[in-house]
């Protein structure tokens, strides 16, 4: 098997893990697929005759939504960052970022860390959280008083 293959079966393999296959985003029987997204940009990074000689490390952003949350309502987009190293030749994702309804959250991954990327349904949770902590933080004035809560009068 070749190295390219080696990189993207590791790489397709964590984000099966991590739900971000078509079953894990909701997006079963369409053409969306981040794994072969994945595959095409190194495979087009790989490839592209401008980046052959190349010694510093290439960036490849590859953005997908998928649909989560109660019966995969809900619309979420992802942004994975990656970077490929020609001279190891490596493949690392340094980030992934969040955006569900206007609310954001970044997930930075550092090495082979995979411990630190979230499970696509963690990611929406974590939206979510952050989305009603938002609302509940400006509806209700806390009060500098421990367990003293005054509604905010506008």
């Amino acid at each position: 098997m070749s190295l390219f293959a080696d990189i993207l079966d590791v790489h397709t393999d964590w984000l099966t893990r991590k739900g971000f296959d078509q079953q894990g985003l909701g997006l079963t029987g369409t053409k969306e697929d981040l794994l072969n997204r994945l595959e095409d940009a190194l495979f087009n990074t790989v490839c592209d005759k401008k980046n052959f000689w190349a010694r510093k490390p290439l960036d490849i952003n590859l953005q997908i939504a998928g649909h989560l949350g109660r019966h995969n309502q809900e619309l979420v987009n992802f942004h994975f960052h990656y970077v490929y190293y020609p001279k190891r030749p490596k493949l690392n994702l340094l980030s992934l970022q969040a955006e569900w309804k206007g609310v954001t959250d970044t997930w930075l991954i550092t090495g082979d860390r995979q411990h630190l990327l979230p499970s696509s349904e963690h990611a929406y949770q974590q939206l979510y959280y952050k989305a009603n902590m938002h609302q509940i933080n400006t509806a209700i004035h806390i009060s500098p008083r421990i367990g003293e809560f005054r509604p905010r009068l506008h």
